[in-house]
């Protein structure tokens, strides 16, 4: 079958067009990002809801790496609000139960990625008090 310079022509550019760029200029900050509420350093049980929270630093798009054993991710945000999916950060605390996951936030705007130092959060692996507000 023979294909058509068109087909192939826009075949190209629906998928450059629906690629980001990626950044150009990779700033590396010496500090780890603002966030609210600042989850940096805590405990949490195995069992609780997605730890989202909103970046103070600016940028017009979100990176966040998520390290921990025999598990690594990146998860992509538009703006400043970080909101995992439900059922995967479920299935991460419980199947990391004890450990702790290194996060790793970059900020882009325009063609600059900034790279903050990471910060980690230990999954306990005791289950909260059942009378815990």
């Amino acid at each position: 079958m023979k294909l058509s310079p068109i087909l192939i022509l826009v075949t190209a550019l629906l998928a450059t067009g629906c690629h980001q760029r990626k950044p150009g200029i990779v700033n590396r900050e010496d500090r780890i990002p603002e966030i609210f509420p600042d989850y940096a350093g805590v405990t949490v049980p195995y069992i609780i809801a997605p730890l989202n929270f909103r970046v103070n630093d600016k940028g017009e798009r979100l990176l966040v790496n998520i390290i921990a054993k025999d598990y690594s991710k990146e998860f992509g945000f538009k703006a400043k609000k970080v909101s995992f999916p439900p059922g995967e950060w479920e299935q991460l605390l419980s199947t990391h139960a004890g450990k702790d996951l290194e996060i790793t936030l970059s900020t882009v705007k325009g063609d600059t990625l900034n790279v903050y130092n990471a910060f980690t959060i230990h999954i306990s692996a005791e289950k909260a008090d059942d009378y815990l507000v």
